[in-house]
């Protein structure tokens, strides 16, 4: 029994390893675009932000894998279908959570608990670094954008994996806009429902114009995240 068990995991952990390391391989390639000045150069070079600073190594990926996927894929589990069941609990007794500050103030604590739960569960510790905004973005957002300026409703945010949207609910309880097809996603899609999540088609131009509107009915009481690339 113990050893189909080893079988078993060794064949599922090079399969889960194999799946990681397939969709992240994107990120590792050069990435090329052309300049201002019709140059061939890489993104990964003008732009140190986008630079891994680790390496992608397929056997690591599959020993990690065998001795965590285990026991973490339970954890993460047992969380995801806690966390649904919690905000569906509070949907039902509170309809108009999507709508109303009073009422959304009771799915903050739930995003939060269960996002910070999960970091935990995996032994993942947030470390914080302080930014001169007014230093690095005054370039983009003029001299006259004012700085002290706190409240903000829509966070802009890169997007390479799935780590930072759990940091982002830990830290903000932010709700998120995603594609249509986010909510069909196996575990990722119900719990995105329960959140009250915006999807937009990108094809229609109609639920582009319905996206606005939600995001305006909804800036004075939830911060929004957008992700790029999308």
């Amino acid at each position: 029994m113990i050893l189909q068990l080893l079988i078993a995991n060794l064949i599922i952990s090079f399969l889960v390893a194999l799946f990681v390391y397939k969709n992240s391989y994107v990120y590792y390639k050069p990435c090329k675009l052309i300049d201002k000045n019709n140059n061939v150069v890489d993104i990964h070079k003008v732009f140190d932000v986008f630079y891994p600073h680790d390496e992608l190594v397929f056997w690591k990926l599959w020993v990690g894998a065998f001795f965590n996927f285990p026991y973490k894929f339970l954890i993460s589990l047992f969380i995801a279908t806690s966390m649904k069941f919690h905000l569906q609990i509070i949907d039902k007794i509170y309809p108009d959570t999507d709508t109303k500050q009073s009422q959304w103030k009771k799915m903050k604590f739930g995003i939060s608990f269960w996002a910070t739960f999960f970091l935990f569960a995996n032994g993942i510790k947030l470390e914080k670094k302080t930014v001169d905004y007014e230093k690095v973005y005054k370039k983009y957002l003029g001299e006259d954008y004012d700085f002290k300026d706190d409240k903000y409703s829509l966070l802009i945010s890169n997007h390479i994996g799935f780590f930072e949207v759990v940091v982002l609910m830990s830290q903000f309880s932010a709700g998120f806009m995603a594609k249509k097809d986010v909510a069909n996603y196996y575990f990722v899609g119900p719990i995105a429902t329960a959140m009250h999540c915006l999807f937009i088609n990108r094809e229609s131009s109609d639920s582009r114009k319905e996206i606005f509107d939600q995001l305006e009915e909804r800036k004075n009481y939830i911060m929004m995240v957008n992700f790029w690339p999308p």
